[in-house]
């Protein structure tokens, strides 16, 4: 896991559910970090370091945040088994645009703060 130290941008403490589509899956997700490079999600199943994965939030309109996955926490949640995962951001897909800039897709993530506050 990357320590704040060496993230380049700030990550915001979210609550809200999004949908994980993996090559093999699609499972429901909680967003508890977000920011224009990562996001950290808990899942109920694992889903390992290096796989290719799309999360789908669902705001007025659909955002693609397209990443890997970068490491993979087994953690107790309300005696329940659950992974945390933090992902790692390549792109981000908008309003049929295609995000790829680090500045740009900090600048989105900053404008779709106050609608992802549960």
């Amino acid at each position: 896991m990357m320590s704040a130290e060496r993230r380049k941008q700030q990550r915001h403490k979210v609550k809200f559910d999004a949908i994980i589509y993996t090559s093999e899956a699609s499972l429901m997700t909680l967003v508890t970090d977000i920011s224009g490079n990562g996001l950290k999600l808990q899942v109920a199943k694992i889903i390992h370091p290096g796989t290719k994965i799309d999360i789908a939030i669902q705001l007025k309109d659909e955002i693609i945040f397209r990443g890997n996955v970068m490491w993979t926490l087994d953690v107790l949640v309300e005696q329940l088994n659950v992974y945390d995962i933090g992902v790692s951001t390549d792109i981000i897909i908008f309003n049929g645009k295609i995000i790829s800039a680090n500045s740009e897709k900090s600048k989105l993530v900053a404008n779709i703060l106050p609608s992802l506050s549960s």
